[in-house]
């Protein structure tokens, strides 16, 4: 699907590697002076004159073939930049043979009316964030602005809403979330997903290491997730000073919601 195809291609690991073959290079080279110009124009048409975009470029990809190690080099099908606006920089990137753009520009505004419109204590949230389906901030087609767009786009993705948080959760029941319009907005879209995950925490300083292993933890399941290391499997819950946690998987026309202590 267009959606995935898209997802896929942005994220792959970009190396102007220094193996990669003089043409292959060489390609990605012709393809960011033909095309810079107008993924500029692009930006100063959706976001006007007041917009820059910087460091754009196009690299060569690494591909690492499986089971029988294989290596091969391409160079991207896009150009890649950051747009400055109003003070502020944003991830951008511009699909060439697509002739269109998707940047970080509303992700936030777009991603925090889900957060916002939970029923939970927002001056006891320590850390948020939001993380597409291949672990970086969500992009959004320039002219996607709200959540109602966005599940109305054919660019869906599958976005992972963390809140780390002091609260304590258990109070919450599933029929606290069940009627909330912005969850209800992903549920009946047919291209976005989404995967909310709410852990509360004893200790403030354990937010940011269990925020970047955050992916990697399961609270959907009956059973703890583990944290995998070398010196064995650990209980997530301990490793952290994980007091609970609540699991919202929204998928079309469903809400699997999942407490855990």
């Amino acid at each position: 699907m267009k959606k995935f195809t898209t997802i896929i291609l942005l994220c792959l690991i970009s190396l102007a590697s220094c193996g990669a073959p003089s043409d292959v290079k060489q390609e990605a080279r012709d393809r960011l002076k033909e095309y810079k110009p107008l993924f500029e124009q692009k930006v100063e048409d959706v976001y006007g004159s007041d917009a820059r975009l910087k460091k754009v470029k196009c690299d060569v990809t690494t591909y690492i073939g499986s089971p029988v190690p294989s290596v091969s080099y391409s160079a991207n099908t896009y150009l890649s930049g950051t747009i400055s606006l109003s003070g502020r920089n944003y991830d951008a990137s511009y699909l060439i043979y697509e002739n269109r753009m998707i940047d970080t520009v509303h992700t936030e505004d777009i991603c925090s009316s889900v957060t916002d419109a939970l029923p939970l204590d927002p001056d006891k949230f320590i850390q948020v964030k939001y993380i597409s389906s291949v672990g970086f901030e969500p992009m959004f087609e320039s002219e996607v602005d709200s959540l109602e767009k966005a599940a109305e786009s054919d660019e869906g993705d599958i976005i992972t809403f963390v809140i780390i948080t002091s609260e304590d959760l258990s109070a919450y029941k599933e029929d606290d979330f069940a009627d909330i319009p912005e969850l209800q907005t992903i549920t009946n879209s047919k291209s976005l997903s989404g995967n909310i995950k709410i852990v509360s925490i004893k200790d403030k300083s354990m937010a940011s290491s269990l925020c970047g292993k955050i992916r990697d933890l399961n609270f959907s399941y009956d059973t703890h997730p583990m944290v995998y290391n070398n010196n064995g499997d650990k209980d997530a819950f301990d490793v952290y000073g994980i007091r609970n946690a609540i699991s919202i998987k929204l998928n079309p026309g469903n809400l699997d919601y999942n407490y855990m202590d």
